[in-house]
């Protein structure tokens, strides 16, 4: 038995109706794509500021009298372990005392320099308006054989962070910048340029 003509039409009005209500659900209109990509915008830029803000922390740092010091040596025993982190003061020669640890910079005998060195200072004195100080390493059972006269200023160790110097060692080679500087803008870029090319979905 053949339809009426009539019911054919609303037949296929209602499945054009249904069809286009489809598409209207799958696409996705321009302002909804921009803000979808709001929230990766602001990780990069939440990014950029938190790696800016260390590069600019450090700098102020450095220039206030701070350092980092990595510490390759066991003189110090347990108290600063191989592979700290130490953070160290620049102070006065004139402001430091008995206990306190010390970087000392040596010459060898032929002028060259020697590895800097952590060590505690022991005995002090002063001579000819100069600070002269006796060292000994807490994990040596000696006390250094030579004297160290203090410069002007002289780094002074304020505490440490045990492991960490290995990282400071890792940052100073262009690896370790490469991958502490460089990727988290790669991944971030990435993570923006993949929202930005996304495809729409595709209607069902």
């Amino acid at each position: 038995m053949r339809a009426p003509r009539g019911a054919r039409i609303c037949v296929s009005e209602e499945l054009m109706s249904t069809s286009i209500a489809t598409d209207a659900l799958t696409q996705t209109s321009p302002g909804r794509s921009r803000r979808a990509m709001l929230p990766n915008a602001a990780g990069l830029a939440m990014t950029v500021a938190l790696l800016g803000g260390i590069v600019l922390g450090v700098l102020w740092a450095h220039r206030a009298g701070w350092g980092m010091i990595s510490v390759h040596g066991g003189s110090m025993g347990d108290t600063i372990p191989i592979g700290s982190l130490v953070i160290a003061r620049t102070e006065p020669a004139a402001d430091v005392a008995v206990g306190d640890v010390i970087l000392i910079n040596e010459q060898a005998e032929d002028g060259s320099m020697l590895a800097p060195k952590l060590h505690r200072i022991v005995v002090m004195d002063e001579r000819d308006g100069k600070v002269v100080v006796k060292t000994k390493g807490d994990g040596n059972s000696d006390v250094d054989p030579s004297e160290t006269i203090l410069g002007e200023h002289t780094l002074v160790s304020q505490w440490h962070m045990p492991r960490l110097g290995y990282w400071l060692s890792f940052m100073a080679t262009p690896s370790g910048w490469l991958i502490t500087a460089a990727l988290p803008f790669t991944a971030v870029a990435a993570l923006v340029i993949a929202s930005i090319w996304r495809k729409k979905p595709v209607p069902a």
